[in-house]
């Protein structure tokens, strides 16, 4: 019994130390598959996302089409931010304070989470434009899938900057 309790013991205090010990951030995944979300390479993180249009309104499947592409744009972007904040958490935790300090608090992807296209997901997708800017970061829609019948649109996203990988380690050249 004393041996499971110690057992369980330094599982628990493994799970809580070894996160802050750094450089579990930013890893590269070896051989992805095409919808694999991570840094495919240096350069490039992919993401995916969800978008539909808005609900309840009439409008036309051109609409209704445009309005999910852009809800699955935005939710896309938002979520690249969210990945790039959570590596950088992992690999340094130091310094994602000092990052999460100067840019006045961490996005709150979390509040997002609907993806219909609305105003409240509009003013998220300036959020996160606003988070590229400040990151020196772009990125395009690299495939996307439109379901008619659901109004759903899949999306793949890469965010894309020459070493990413070494400018996320780096704080986005704002936590130093």
């Amino acid at each position: 019994m004393a041996v499971r309790v110690y057992v369980g013991v330094l599982v628990c205090f493994l799970a809580l130390f070894l996160p802050a010990c750094g450089t579990n951030g930013f890893k590269i995944l070896s051989n992805p598959k095409p919808d694999a979300e991570g840094f495919l390479n240096k350069d490039t993180l992919q993401v995916t996302a969800v978008g539909f249009p808005s609900r309840g309104s009439a409008l036309t499947p051109a609409q209704r089409q445009r309005e999910a592409y852009q809800a699955a744009e935005i939710q896309s972007r938002m979520r690249a931010v969210d990945v790039l904040m959570t590596e950088l958490q992992n690999e340094n935790a130091e310094l994602y304070k000092n990052v999460v300090e100067k840019i006045g608090g961490r996005f709150p992807v979390e509040r997002y989470e609907e993806p219909y296209y609305s105003p409240e997901l509009l003013l998220g997708g300036q959020r996160a434009d606003a988070y590229f800017e400040l990151f020196s970061i772009s990125g395009y829609a690299h495939t996307n899938t439109y379901q008619e019948g659901s109004g759903r649109c899949f999306m793949l996203y890469r965010v894309v900057k020459a070493d990413l990988v070494a400018h996320g380690k780096s704080g986005f050249g704002i936590g130093n």
